[in-house]
């Protein structure tokens, strides 16, 4: 079936956390706003049907029953579009409590799953894949869960997301809320394994050219390179893991979720996610751990570095210091200085220093200290 497009409508003006204008594709309207927004705060909504297909459904008839034949309703919101969360308490999608339309509009959240009358709230996160982003500048997304209608809740465009829409779009749409949930959740972790994938190639680039500066196959590593690279993996492993151990929580609070509307092949779903999670957070701290090391040893190399230098200052000190007692003494320009008189008397001491020199070195050798 050929989906029909959605009229045009106005365009909203999207406003990050501080109020100001948001620009560039990390704008959830800029690529994923469907064409009709008579109401700014409605990305799109979709009434899905058993066999997979979709039909999309105007601003003006969100609030209405499903479709004849339909299972269920995706409304996609834009968190950030003026009225978002009055748009949603009264019940421009249908009923919603204020509560809900709160929480699902915040802006700053955490990975969670809570039961409530209606339905379940579950709020994820995934990796930032915009263009000029930073992965680890993880995007929220807030879900509102019932037995006929998921509402979506984005502040920034999510590419899971996009791919989802396509689905639908395609005809290929998931037969159940539940379903769709637990793709979401798949989506979401699928784009994550690359980004770790990544963290772990740089972790292993770092430690092979550890190795070689210590087998003298390359030149000695700056110090200060070496740890500004460490602190750059260590800050990107700290904020991926500071929201995927929620997430792995989350998905397993969802799947134990008696109300939660999830057949026993979805919450299986949700378990193999929520273990690809602890997997992803395994690595993570593996990561973190080899960071560890590496930066341990570069410490370890850079005070060996400063001990050896040291040890090579004391060892001179210790040869010069009874040259400079020898030459302090007959110095003092007074009378009785032996060879003073004597044309080769300075010869002579200057034979005599090196002599003391070449036994210090002996000794030195001798009781091993050098």
């Amino acid at each position: 079936m050929t989906l029909k497009p959605i009229p045009p409508r106005a365009a909203a003006v999207s406003r990050d956390l501080t109020g100001a204008p948001r620009q560039g594709p990390d704008r959830a309207s800029d690529h994923d706003r469907a064409p009709d927004m008579a109401v700014p705060a409605l990305l799109w909504a979709y009434d899905v049907f058993p066999d997979g297909r979709a039909q999309p459904v105007t601003p003006r008839e969100a609030h209405h029953p499903l479709a004849e034949g339909a299972a269920w309703r995706w409304v996609h919101v834009d968190g950030l579009a003026p009225g978002a969360e009055a748009w949603l308490a009264a019940g421009g999608c249908g009923p919603l409590s204020d509560i809900v339309a709160e929480a699902l509009t915040e802006t700053d959240t955490r990975p969670r799953a809570q039961a409530a009358r209606d339905g379940a709230l579950v709020f994820l996160r995934g990796v930032n894949l915009n263009e000029g982003a930073d992965p680890e500048d993880m995007i929220s997304i807030r879900v509102w869960l019932e037995e006929t209608r998921v509402i979506t809740v984005v502040l920034r465009r999510l590419l899971t997301v996009a791919e989802l829409r396509g689905r639908m779009e395609a005809g290929v749409a998931p037969d159940r809320p539940g379903l769709f949930v637990t793709e979401l959740a798949e989506g979401l972790a699928a784009r994550m394994a690359p980004v770790l994938d990544a963290l772990e190639d740089r972790a292993d680039d770092m430690e092979d050219r550890a190795a070689e500066a210590a087998l003298g196959m390359i030149d000695p590593l700056d110090p200060r390179e070496t740890r500004r690279d460490l602190a750059e993996l260590r800050r990107v492993v700290i904020a991926l893991r500071r929201y995927l151990v929620p997430q792995r929580e989350a998905l397993a609070e969802l799947r134990r979720m008696a109300g939660a509307p999830l057949d026993d092949v979805e919450r299986a779903e949700l378990a193999e996610t929520g273990d690809r999670m602890t997997r992803y957070v395994e690595d993570l701290d593996a990561v973190r751990e080899r960071a560890m090391v590496l930066a341990e040893e570069a410490a370890a190399r850079a005070a060996e570095r400063s001990n050896r230098a040291m040890y090579v200052l004391s060892i001179v000190t210790a040869v010069f210091l009874p040259l400079g007692f020898l030459t302090g003494l007959l110095g003092v320009n007074l009378g009785g200085l032996p060879g003073a008189a004597t044309p080769w008397g300075f010869a002579a001491f200057v034979v005599m220093l090196a002599l003391v020199a070449g036994g210090e070195l002996w000794l030195i050798r001798k009781l091993r200290l050098l």
